[in-house]
């Protein structure tokens, strides 16, 4: 006997979507400004390495 997989769409409710447009933007930021201090952290250790 197989087992069949059917694909399984994510239901949200209003509350659950509305959350998610308030944090995405909050959690974007949050790695934007991390990628740029870790870069500046790792430009300034190479400046004085080298």
């Amino acid at each position: 006997m197989e087992r069949i997989m059917q694909a399984v769409t994510p239901n949200m409710n209003d509350n659950q979507r509305k959350g998610l447009i308030v944090i995405s933007p909050i959690l974007i930021g949050s790695v934007a400004y991390g990628a740029s201090a870790t870069f500046m952290i790792v430009t300034n250790l190479f400046q004085i390495m080298f």
